[in-house]
């Protein structure tokens, strides 16, 4: 089974309680149908998790929920970072739940990474995509922290057909504040993971919609000069690779099944301290309800792991196909991990 000698990404969820109601979550969904409990992480499931892990690049505090609502956050972002495994400590926030002396506090522990999530900054636009967002709060909140973890801050934007339009002017008002920076600021956007027909019927971007903000992509090329946009997937205009304000990320056609890079270079931890293949595959059946309580390789060599990437790698997965975060795994290394399938023979870790 190929793995990654170091893994790229620890995320561990740490609640599932959040403060505003995104369009595109699975967590709205869920409040809205009766079926959602938010909770928090418990801090010695936690800190058992970080014990028994391995060395990453990043550890991101992240599932589905805004991770300042977590009591205990700044303890666990020192735990993280006591450990020494972790060469950026890392979660996303929406900036509208704590002041800024409480990321001060959390800069102070050890916090050495921000993302923060903004959909638009005109407030009609926000109602619909980021239900509860105050725009002018978040404005303010998206500059203290910008002046507070420059150039450790990234923002992400999640596209759909109701801020596909209003997307350009927050460009433009990123493009502002990040301009007084000594490096370009990184706006990760992607699309809306369609949680339902009904939800697609109003938010999906479709092939004339994602055409036209290709085009505008285009058109906008060397507006934004403070700024640079890590499209993802279909986003990227054809002309993306020559673009200086475009950051792409594509992967060489393979053969088979299209297979994400993240079971194979990330771990994933629930909030009940269960292993999962990825953020969007948390079912704890996926893996046997493998609970992070011993060492992480010992865990991932148990029948369950091991018979799980077996069929992953021949069959892919269902999940894998409409998620908008799929990063397809590198031709010659998928091609190395089918073979060892095929074979039966134990595919070595990568150096």
């Amino acid at each position: 089974m190929f793995l990654s000698p170091q893994d790229r990404v620890f995320q561990i969820e740490v609640t599932t309680q959040c403060n505003l109601k995104c369009a595109g979550c699975f967590r709205t969904v869920s409040v809205a149908n009766g079926k959602w409990e938010s909770r928090h992480i418990d801090v010695e499931v936690f800190r058992t998790a970080i014990e028994q892990t391995r060395p990453a690049q990043a550890i991101i505090l992240q599932g589905i929920g805004e991770p300042t609502l977590h009591p205990h956050l700044p303890e666990l972002i020192k735990i993280a970072h006591d450990s020494g495994k972790f060469q950026t400590i890392s979660f996303y926030t929406n900036g509208l739940a704590r002041s800024i002396d409480y990321y001060d506090t959390l800069k102070a522990n050890g916090l050495n990474m921000l993302t923060v999530s903004v959909d638009s900054l005109t407030q009609p636009v926000a109602d619909q995509c980021r239900f509860g967002t105050d725009v002018g709060k978040l404005l303010q909140r998206m500059v203290e922290l910008y002046y507070t973890f420059a150039p450790n801050i990234q923002f992400s934007l999640v596209l759909s057909r109701k801020n596909a339009d209003d997307a350009f002017n927050t460009f433009r008002i990123l493009n502002e504040i990040a301009k007084t920076g000594q490096e370009p600021l990184v706006v990760m956007v992607q699309r809306m993971i369609m949680m339902s027909k009904d939800l697609a019927a109003d938010y999906e971007m479709r092939p004339e919609d994602l055409a036209v903000f290709q085009d505008k992509i285009r058109l906008h090329e060397g507006a934004f000069p403070h700024l640079r946009l890590g499209l993802c997937g279909v986003l990227q205009p054809a002309c993306a690779a020559q673009s200086s304000c475009v950051q792409t990320s594509t992967a060489q056609e393979t053969k088979g099944p299209p297979l994400c890079d993240k079971p194979y270079y990330d771990r994933y931890v629930t909030l009940d301290g269960e292993l999962a293949p990825c953020c969007v595959l948390i079912d704890g059946a996926e893996w046997g309800h493998t609970r992070l309580d011993a060492p992480l390789a010992e865990l991932l060599a148990r029948p369950a792991i091991t018979e799980w990437f077996a069929r992953y790698a021949t069959q892919g997965h269902k999940g894998c196909k409409a998620c908008s975060l799929m990063s397809a795994l590198p031709a010659d290394v998928a091609q190395r991990v089918r073979a060892s399938c095929a074979t039966g023979s134990p595919e070595p870790e990568a150096a």
